[in-house]
């Protein structure tokens, strides 16, 4: 078997083979990319056995058939740094060769009969999305999405539709968001109606990485109850979904209020940021004094001094004192879009929920930190 392909297709899938792979893998096979010539294209597919993808390469030549493994973070390597604009593999008698025009490498691989076998889905449910607006509302909640692998059932975002709505929530235990939009037309009504499933935190970032690479402004999501599919016959991405019992979500976002505010987004986002760098290092919480239409904060760490500052607001209800992690505070704003925000208040017991003003997309809960 014999083939070349440019060094721009080359680096671009084997990028893509490199994300895809486990850090450590179990076996060795796993942390390899499959590479297969067969029906007169090259393809190169990867996975973790959570996420797959599935691509052609893009052969200038081909001839024969064959299949071998390479190490995936070896093959990205050798790709970016290669010496030429074309490179040739030739794959036989046991042995892989890659040749530029002025270089030689012998390259170790593997037998490809361990490479899992990967199935994409050729029926299912077909759920299209504006690519747009799925892009936003993932972006919305991914990064609340808790990052440690060892809670399972928060390692993951949560997608629900009901009719024409669909509902992404993100939550790690002491924050929440949640996007919610029509976005189905007539026809996806009886079809997503009370559709529910998980998506890991690693299946989240492909997908959304695959949606931003798109150059269609309608993406279709195949479902077929254990796994979701995206893509065409050159590119494809699989991901397995999780089987786990997401918390019920609904009981942390508070049902009244006895406190609403109403700020400027950019001049408390200025705020915030400032008052952070007193607690950057040590992780000590801030203070926020609502009383009349001021808010007060204040910040204190033992090596990097103290802070406090004042902005105008709006607000209704009663006066309140409470803290939370500076952080959380800072990514939630960041993300929202409108001029203004609105925060929300039971007490300093219970969390806060935070959204924009006009007609919000998305709400965000964080949990308040007990003040001394």
């Amino acid at each position: 078997m014999r083939f070349s392909v440019s060094k721009q297709n080359f680096e671009y899938v084997a990028s893509k083979m490199s994300s895809i792979v486990p850090a450590k893998g179990i076996k060795p096979i796993l942390s390899g990319a499959l590479i297969e010539a067969k029906d007169g294209h090259v393809r190169v597919s990867a996975t973790d056995m959570e996420a797959a993808v599935r691509m052609n390469l893009g052969e200038s030549f081909l001839e024969g058939e064959g299949a071998f493994v390479v190490d995936a973070k070896l093959l990205e390597e050798v790709a970016r740094n290669m010496l030429s604009d074309q490179v040739h593999f030739i794959f036989e008698e046991n042995r892989l060769a890659f040749r530029t025009q002025n270089s030689n490498y012998d390259l170790p691989f593997m037998e490809p009969d361990d490479f899992p076998a990967i199935y994409f889905i050729e029926n299912g449910q077909s759920l299209s999305f504006p690519r747009a607006i799925l892009i936003e509302m993932i972006e919305d909640v991914v990064y609340t999405c808790s990052t440690d692998e060892l809670m399972k059932s928060l390692n993951c975002i949560l997608w629900e539709f009901e009719g024409k709505l669909l509902r992404l929530v993100g939550a790690d235990g002491f924050r929440l968001s949640l996007c919610e939009q029509d976005i189905f037309d007539t026809e996806a009504l009886s079809e997503s109606q009370d559709l529910r499933f998980l998506v890991s935190l690693k299946g989240m970032k492909e997908l959304l990485n695959y949606l931003k690479e798109m150059k269609d402004d309608v993406a279709t999501l195949v479902y077929d109850g254990k796994r979701v599919c995206l893509g065409n016959d050159s590119h494809r991405l699989l991901v397995r979904l999780m089987d786990y019992d997401y918390p019920d979500y609904r009981r942390v976002i508070p049902k009244t209020f006895k406190t609403k505010v109403v700020l400027d987004r950019e001049e408390f986002l200025k705020q915030l940021r400032f008052v952070h760098v007193i607690t950057r290092t040590s992780g000590e919480s801030v203070r926020f004094i609502f009383k009349d239409n001021q808010l007060q904060m204040l910040a204190r760490a033992a090596d990097r001094g103290e802070a406090n500052v004042d902005m105008a607001i709006h607000k209704e209800g009663n006066d309140i004192q409470i803290a939370f992690n500076p952080k959380f505070v800072i990514e939630s704003v960041q993300h929202a879009k409108q001029p203004k925000l609105e925060l929300n208040f039971h007490d300093e017991a219970n969390p806060m929920q935070m959204n924009e003003t006009d007609m919000p997309r998305t709400i965000n809960i964080i949990m308040p930190i007990r003040m001394s």
